[in-house]
């Protein structure tokens, strides 16, 4: 009785993994992903605090698929402007995911300014893994040239 019990857990987890597996590739496959960017960029410049932290999140989670450039801005301002450092943490990892010259360099040079030395270690080493994988890609890029 024991064996069959084992085997009908281990029958039923590997069931609910593989249909959980498939149930997400086709989700990601149907997903509209100029529809959903749209829609964040809303989010992400609405004055409910609630919304945009969400939106944030949103974009951490599914930042390569996504183009939310024009929410930019705001999301540095939330960065720049809020007093909760989980907030500006928040704020911090969605630009890195939103992949913007302009917003790099801009974080770059606010750590001269950053008080809070928490922020700061968390720009820096988002600076580091932006700059990295930039110079990697730059590196393939020449490799694939010769």
């Amino acid at each position: 009785m024991k064996i069959f019990s084992k085997i009908t857990w281990i029958m039923l987890l590997s069931v609910c993994v593989f249909g959980f597996a498939t149930a997400n590739a086709q989700t990601k496959a149907t997903v509209n992903w100029d529809l959903f960017s749209e829609n964040l960029v809303h989010a992400l410049k609405s004055d409910n605090a609630g919304l945009r932290h969400s939106a944030m999140q949103l974009v951490i989670r599914h930042g390569e698929n996504l183009d939310v450039r024009d929410a930019l801005f705001d999301v540095v301002h939330v960065f720049r402007s809020n007093k909760d450092r989980n907030v500006r943490l928040l704020a911090l990892a969605a630009i890195s995911k939103m992949n913007s010259n302009w917003a790099m360099y801009f974080l770059k040079r606010s750590t001269k300014f950053e008080k809070d030395p928490v922020v700061q270690r968390h720009v820096l080493a988002y600076v580091a893994q932006y700059e990295m994988d930039k110079n990697q890609v730059e590196s393939v890029a020449l490799a694939q040239n010769f």
